[in-house]
């Protein structure tokens, strides 16, 4: 699969902890990472703030477009204009949610 984000490189898949563009070199000096690489496009399968680990069949769904969804009701979709993530999160209201 071709990158959503460079469109020169082939997305990789690194088990359950991320996909990335193979232009994406990160390495690490000290206590600081960094890219060393031409892209920067990567996602963890590990969406904290989602509250939920993707599943590759998840991840596919993403890059193709689609919007997931999990049990709160959030929406998680791909952003290639947040560069810190790559994804966007719809937060749904919650009960406790009230005007200020």
């Amino acid at each position: 699969m071709e990158c959503p984000l460079c469109g020169k490189g082939t997305i990789k898949n690194r088990k359950d902890k991320m996909i990335y563009c193979d232009g994406y070199k990160p390495q690490k000096d000290g206590n600081e990472w960094f890219n060393s690489g031409e892209c920067n496009f990567h996602i963890p399968y590990n969406q904290k703030a989602f509250g939920k680990q993707l599943t590759k069949n998840e991840m596919n769904m993403l890059l193709s477009g689609q919007a997931l969804k999990n049990k709160k009701g959030d929406i998680l979709t791909l952003d290639l204009e947040n560069p810190e993530f790559f994804t966007k999160i719809e937060f749904a209201l919650r009960d406790e949610d009230e005007d200020f």
